[in-house]
């Protein structure tokens, strides 16, 4: 006997049509069979985008440093290492730290790069290389460089 109460109805099934409390193991690997795949998928595009990021992230750091380096160039200040003493890795470590301007019009400036990370530096290092020539010694840009993160 079926109540006529309609919230009651759904607790009562007919034979045909025996009431369910899950799902067969068939079903349940059919479901983790189309999540591995979507997965399989997915997986070497989300590494493209993270390889992608960091590399653009290195290319900011290293037109940053490269900017501060032209600055301090450009008012004389003595900044860049040479690369027996760490090269550009040094150099950016050094301007993480700051450079206090001595002498001249720009005494008492503090010039300093913010925020970068020791892994930050080094990705950021493989876009600068060290531009010497008879009046200027500075770091530079190469945005053509390899980069393998």
């Amino acid at each position: 006997m079926v109540p006529n109460n309609p919230y009651m109805a759904p607790l009562f099934h007919s034979k045909s049509f025996p009431r369910r409390l899950g799902f067969s193991l068939v079903e349940m690997l059919v479901v983790i069979a189309i999540i591995g795949i979507i997965t399989l998928i997915s997986l070497p595009l989300i590494t493209n985008f993270i390889s992608t990021g960091e590399k653009t992230v290195a290319k900011i750091n290293a037109q940053n440093t490269v900017g501060v380096s032209q600055k301090l160039s450009v008012i004389g200040v003595a900044h860049v290492l040479p690369e027996s003493l760490g090269g550009a890795e040094a150099t950016t470590r050094l301007l993480r730290r700051g450079i206090r301007v001595s002498e001249g019009p720009m005494q008492g400036k503090h010039f300093a790069i913010s925020g970068i990370s020791d892994e930050n530096i080094e990705a950021a290092a493989i876009f600068m290389k060290i531009i010497f020539n008879d009046e200027v010694l500075q770091l530079g840009y190469n945005p053509n460089a390899d980069f393998s993160p």
